[in-house]
């Protein structure tokens, strides 16, 4: 019986990752600007020799984040410039993690909270559209509760050797993060008072301890030491961090009871808005909330870990600060910077259903075991409506098309056209053209009707050239809103066009 129970939840686990694929290929997002164009750009100068140890690039912090792009390197190197190789490591992670969430659930409520947990992850809305898109959130939120998890994981064991493996491999991952993004420093407090209370509990987590430390210090400080080799500074990557935050500051009102008292009245609005009641997170923050009192009121230490591990970081997301010389507020209103938030919601969630949808409790009135599992089965359908609703939204809305006009013009155009477009549309050609050596494209920054020569093409990309308009000093072409008649127009792709400028005649 116990091995036809096995069989059946590997069954339903191997569709749920079927339907995890599935949805993540549907919203295919792939190359996007800004902020994922500049970490492809990095991938790329890693594979042509062009990446420095130590050089600065776009923001400060981005050239250090070598955990992200590293890999993408790597698939450059063995597939070519496109956007599988581009989105081949955040896909394959994000797979990972519902297998991750299945067996962390497992073990800490039983194998119904696995499949709950890993259901989730497969829908929520969040993971499955940044799958397929090159940013440091869901690769750092993934090494960040692997590390936690192994933890967890070392303390079970009987067997010191054991321990010193898992305590290592924990050292390991949460040092993955670190080099994906800065953000597992705001755990590493949570995760050091754990270890010790671990080691407090039973001597023999001390191996645990030290082996998670004795690796993460090793790591960062080989780290340091390859700064300072390359860039003259061991701590090159905190100054780095520094820099990046450099000039920002909230103007809170002074330092009344009036004034303290509006600003966290704003912030726990803000937090309210941005995290608990958040679609792209299917509500699973809120519903962890429930959880924590649930497991409050029954009493169950199984919640203990899950609930400290999200109450930690929903305190520190909420009210911690960016910087240690003045109080600049973690922005909340970017959704995947509250990515590490999620998996230990997705825990308390599952333990909660799973609790709910359980067998008659002893000495359980039929009443009271009927209200309980309404209760678990209408928590289920709302998060899966959540969770379907905003994926299917996010599917037919083609949130993965953003850059469908620049793939679509890359095949008309080659690098050698003589092209005058936006800067973001210029750095998606080259993408999309495989990083040529030399191109021909031009900024058409503040141009005259006059300035493209004859022969010349001109690519209006409205969406891209209107959001540098507001969100830049960037002075649009003459001719954004008035394309001269003459100009020949070749295609139209969404809400941009290719024009090309008459060539001269000869005589």
């Amino acid at each position: 019986m116990q091995g036809y129970q096995d069989r059946r939840t590997w069954l339903v686990l191997a569709l749920v990752l079927a339907l995890a694929a599935v949805v993540r290929v549907l919203s295919f997002r792939g190359y996007t600007t800004y902020d994922a164009a500049e970490y492809a750009r990095l991938a790329h100068m890693m594979v042509s020799g062009d990446f420095r140890i130590g050089m600065l690039w776009f923001y400060p912090v981005f050239s250090v984040r070598v955990g992200l792009f590293a890999p993408v390197a790597l698939a450059f190197q063995a597939i070519g410039v496109n956007e599988v190789a581009l989105t081949a490591y955040p896909f394959l992670l994000s797979m990972a993690g519902v297998v991750v969430a299945y067996v962390a659930a497992k073990a800490m409520f039983g194998a119904r909270a696995g499949l709950v947990a890993a259901c989730l992850v497969a829908l929520l809305p969040i993971d499955v559209r940044h799958a397929s898109q090159l940013l440091p959130d869901l690769p750092a939120a993934f090494w960040m509760n692997a590390g936690v998890l192994l933890v967890y994981a070392g303390s079970r064991q009987g067997v010191v050797s054991r321990k010193v493996t898992l305590g290592a491999l924990a050292g390991l991952a949460l040092v993955a993060s670190w080099l994906c993004k800065e953000t597992v420093l705001y755990l590493i407090p949570f995760v050091g008072l754990y270890m010790l209370w671990l080691a407090y509990k039973d001597r023999r987590n001390l191996a645990l301890l030290l082996a998670a430390t004795v690796v993460a210090l090793f790591l960062v400080g080989l780290e340091g030491w390859i700064y300072h080799r390359y860039a003259g500074d061991y701590l090159f990557r905190f100054h780095a961090l520094h820099r990046n935050s450099e000039g920002a500051r909230l103007a809170i009102p002074a330092f009344t009871l009036a004034g303290m008292a509006h600003y966290l009245v704003h912030r726990i609005t803000v937090v309210l808005r941005e995290t608990l009641l958040n679609a792209y997170f299917a509500f699973t923050p809120a519903v962890a909330l429930v959880a924590c009192a649930y497991a409050i009121f029954r009493r169950s230490r199984r919640f203990l870990l899950p609930g400290l591990w999200f109450g930690w970081l929903l305190l520190v997301f909420s009210f911690g600060s960016g910087s240690l010389r003045a109080y600049l507020p973690l922005n909340l209103v970017t959704t995947r910077f509250q990515f590490p938030m999620l998996l230990p919601s997705i825990l308390l969630v599952s333990g909660l259903v799973s609790s709910l949808l359980a067998s008659r409790e002893p000495n359980e009135p039929e009443r009271s075991r009927g209200r309980r599992l309404i209760c678990g089965l209408l928590v289920s359908v709302c998060l899966a409506c959540a969770s379907l609703v905003m994926v299917a939204w996010g599917i037919s809305s083609g949130m993965g098309r953003r850059c469908r006009a620049e793939r679509e013009f890359a095949r008309v155009l080659k690098p050698t056209d003589p092209l005058y477009t936006d800067p973001h549309t210029a750095i998606a050609l080259e993408f999309f053209w495989g990083f040529p050596a030399t191109d021909s494209t031009h900024d058409f920054r503040g141009m005259s009707l006059s300035q493209p020569p004859p022969g010349a093409y001109v690519l209006l990309n409205r969406d891209e050239l209107n959001m540098l308009v507001r969100n830049a000093t960037y002075v649009p072409p003459e001719f954004r809103d008035s394309v001269p008649p003459a100009w020949q127009r070749l295609e139209d792709r969404d809400n941009a066009t290719l024009y090309r400028v008459p060539p001269l005649v000869p005589r």
